[in-house]
């Protein structure tokens, strides 16, 4: 075997998952949520003016008051959950396409070649992943109140 066949698949693997790692993590924070009636409830939660100042920071979308981000917020209570599903199942196809079509791909140079692609991602999302959380601060709060910013967004 080629040490360039093992050495490639691997930094394509560390380049991959460090661009797909915000991605898992949002998804990972979120599947206990992929029902309607449980990410309704915690969508409920996040009518409070705490929110509001932390979605003002961390999103584009401004609200100039606390009245209208919660006027906003109920108003958009019916479609949150599919607007939510759409941004996760966006995420999700993002995810599968950057594991997918490598590893097809590299099945046909040598299966240690996929192996070592999932490798290379596998480590580069875990340690990318804890340096967010440890360095950057970034924790399952975060996450999820970066996707209520994006249904809120609309």
């Amino acid at each position: 075997m080629d040490i360039l066949q093992l050495i490639l698949p691997i930094l394509l693997g560390i380049i991959a998952g460090y661009y797909i790692a915000e991605y898992v993590i949002t998804i990972y924070y979120h599947w206990n949520f992929l029902s309607e009636e449980q990410y309704l409830q915690l969508y409920g939660e996040f009518d409070s003016e705490y929110h509001f100042k932390t979605i003002n920071v961390i999103s584009d979308t401004q609200f100039k008051s606390y009245a209208e981000y919660s006027k906003q917020h109920e108003s958009y209570r019916k479609m949150a959950h599919g607007r939510f599903r759409k941004i996760i199942n966006s995420m999700f196809m993002r995810v599968g396409l950057v594991i997918i079509v490598p590893c097809a791909a590299f099945i046909f140079l040598n299966p240690f070649s996929t192996i070592a692609y999932i490798i290379g991602l596998i480590l580069s999302i875990y340690f990318y992943s804890h340096y967010l959380a440890v360095n950057k601060k970034q924790t399952r709060d975060f996450y999820i109140t970066l996707v209520a910013s994006l249904v809120l967004k609309g």
